[in-house]
């Protein structure tokens, strides 16, 4: 059985393959590339910050994968309201997008998927990071420190932050 570091380097390894065969088709002009190229920048990035909290003995911010597809349906009930909202600004629009039903709305969904657990996983090794830092300046006590590493970052400080856009 593989150890989690291996995992974890080998989901990095294939995430970074995929962000350079997907640069390489967007630079070539094909258009499966310049279709799908967000979706291909974020899941592949999703997929490196899942992978590095095991390396850095961070626990992820989900117990589970049913949990985790959770906040990707949230995620896109969350990015469906400011879409919304923007049919009232008309302050961004979308490029290089399929523009049939079923292809568009697909695609939509599965970019839309990666706000929230994007959000989280960084959130969260910002979280254990900057108690790395404090710890090492002298700012947290042992225990504090004990305390932060053993969980990760509150739900409920994440909702909020989420809600405020930080």
């Amino acid at each position: 059985m593989q150890s989690h570091s291996t995992v974890a380097r080998r989901v990095i390894n294939l995430a970074l393959c995929i962000w350079f065969i997907a640069t390489a088709g967007l630079l070539l002009k094909i258009p499966f590339f310049a279709l799908n190229y967000f979706i291909l920048m974020w899941w592949p990035w999703i997929a490196i910050l899942w992978a590095w909290h095991p390396l850095r003995g961070i626990p992820h911010p989900w117990k589970s994968p049913r949990e985790f597809f959770h906040l990707s349906l949230a995620s896109v009930a969350v990015w469906v309201f400011f879409e919304a909202y923007n049919l009232r600004l008309q302050n961004w629009a979308y490029e290089n997008i399929y523009v049939h039903g079923v292809e568009r709305w697909f695609c939509y969904s599965v970019s839309f998927a990666t706000v929230l657990p994007g959000l989280f996983l960084a959130s969260n090794l910002v979280y254990h990071g900057l108690s790395k830092v404090g710890s090492a300046q002298g700012i947290l006590n042992s225990s504090d420190q004990r305390a932060q590493q053993a969980a990760p970052l509150p739900r409920t400080i994440q909702w909020v932050s989420v809600s405020i856009g930080l």
